[in-house]
């Protein structure tokens, strides 16, 4: 305190000292010969000791802050704070939290069934191509059968017309070859039997199973499960980082509407959870069960938040490396300042992306080359005239391209890449601007509203169809271009 009231003594006894000294003499205030100290400060008396009053409440304020210009981190980290305690609470009130727990069990619910609803069509799809296969080698080696049976008995039947008129010699010959045949034709024909009952039993079981998954709807509640969980976690980052229909303004922070953040939130989880079990047709699911506690991996109940996963090494520009920081701690509750959204939420979307994009690349590339190989297989084959390996071959293709097409891994690559492509982009765009335009509140908004865009969008297109996905596609990829073109401020 002592040191304030002398500051403030002296930055009022300067700027009125030199203001003295600046007025010409023969004025009525200054008289020749006049001096500050003998006149100047009783001239000034009153208005001296309003000014100190006021500099000496301005520096005891806590709203007061000062820094080094020439110590840039610290300069930085003054900034960063000043933008969070003008953007965001310093933590989220008890509605808030309360909220966020709801949201949080709903998405791991839904990320929880949506496992088990991948797992049972990606089974339930195998086993019919499977299955269908099998019906298809058993309906060709039947008739493979029959054919051979058939040409049996009509050599033995043309043999035993040709011996007709031969010695009795010949004609016991004949028969004791025909009694020789007699095993044989028995195994054909029990082959063939059971062929026909196993054909019965595949086709029974692929439609039981196609039935099932019908009833199920294993792959329209997996997809849309998804959707839902991505929509609920997007929702949360906007809460927690107060952009969007979350931002606080000055009208917000009167006491007319102290938690309308609060009320938004609800709106948002009401509304998505019921588009979820809408689209879903999850009302006769286990979606509203009650689960235990080790479904719930977002610290609901219980746990200890770990340190968030880094970026990929080409990304070791990112933020908290460039000032040495630890990897921020995650604990899906608190708010949420951009350079930590960038760490928890951007990053980890690109390494997801790139991670499985050589895997998903190489899958499609192996799979195009099976196909390939099994066509050339086929046409060597026909060449041969080796008709029931031809089929058997034709039908593996067919399956394998069934499978392609089910598993989507060259349209998932290509989303991967568009995500990864418009994240880096705003990635870039973000780490272009300076410590003032990073702090505004409508480039915040822009980072944090683009990369839930960019997400979503990629998450949407999976949902589509293949016959819809061109048009649907352009138009995501045209949001996507809208969106860097207004993050990249023009650069593409």
């Amino acid at each position: 305190p002592q040191q304030l009231v002398a500051a403030a003594d002296w930055l009022t006894d300067y700027f009125f000292r030199n203001g003295y000294e600046v007025l010409p003499e023969g004025i009525p205030e200054k008289k020749e010969g006049d001096d500050f100290e003998s006149h100047g400060r009783v001239l000034y008396r009153e208005q001296m000791l309003a000014m100190s009053v006021a500099t000496r409440t301005l520096l005891a304020s806590p709203n007061f802050y000062h820094i080094n210009l020439t110590n840039h981190s610290t300069a930085k980290r003054l900034v960063e704070q000043l933008v969070k305690l003008d953007r965001l609470p310093q933590e989220n009130p008890l509605e808030g939290l309360l909220l966020l727990r709801s949201a949080w069990r709903d998405y791991d619910v839904a990320m929880l069934l949506a496992e088990r609803y991948k797992r049972v069509c990606k089974v339930s799809f195998s086993l019919q191509l499977f299955l269908g296969w099998l019906a298809v080698t058993s309906s060709a080696l039947s008739s493979s059968l029959e054919q051979k049976v058939q040409t049996t008995n009509d050599t033995a039947a043309s043999s035993s017309t040709a011996d007709s008129g031969t010695s009795s010699k010949g004609r016991m010959l004949s028969e004791a070859s025909q009694l020789i045949s007699l095993p044989q034709e028995g195994v054909l024909g029990w082959l063939q039997v059971s062929l026909v009952h196993l054909i019965f039993a595949f086709s029974v079981a692929m439609t039981f199973i196609i039935a099932f998954d019908s009833i199920l709807n294993s792959h329209g509640r997996w997809k849309q499960l998804r959707i839902g969980a991505g929509a609920l976690e997007s929702i949360i980052w906007k809460y927690r980082t107060r952009t969007g229909a979350f931002e606080i303004d000055d009208d917000m922070r009167s006491s007319r509407s102290p938690r309308l953040p609060e009320t938004t939130l609800l709106q948002a989880i009401k509304m998505t959870r019921t588009n979820m079990l809408a689209s879903a047709n999850l009302s006769s699911s286990e979606f509203t069960k009650r689960y235990s506690k080790r479904v719930y991996k977002h610290f609901q109940d219980d746990g200890e938040p770990k340190p968030a996963r880094g970026p990929l090494p080409a990304d070791a520009e990112a933020v908290h490396f460039e000032s040495h920081q630890p990897a921020p701690i995650d604990d899906h509750q608190s708010p949420t300042q951009p350079s930590k959204y960038i760490a928890l939420r951007l990053e980890p979307a690109i390494t997801f992306y790139q991670k499985r994009i050589p895997k998903y690349a190489r899958r499609a590339t192996a799979m195009r080359l099976l196909v390939v190989l099994l066509g050339i297989g086929a046409s060597a084959l026909a060449r041969y005239e080796q008709v029931f390996f031809v089929i058997l071959v034709t039908s593996a293709a067919a399956a394998a391209t069934s499978w392609s097409e089910f598993a989507d891994t060259q349209r998932k690559t290509e989303r991967y890449t568009r995500s990864v492509q418009g994240l880096r982009d705003l990635l870039d765009w973000w780490r272009s601007l300076g410590e003032v335009e990073k702090a505004s509140k409508a480039v915040i908004s822009q980072l944090v509203n683009g990369t839930e865009s960019i997400i979503n969008a990629e998450q949407t297109a999976w949902t589509s169809t293949p016959a819809s996905e061109g048009e649907e596609g352009k138009k995501d990829r045209e949001q996507e271009e809208e969106q860097g073109e207004k993050g990249g401020g023009g650069k593409k």
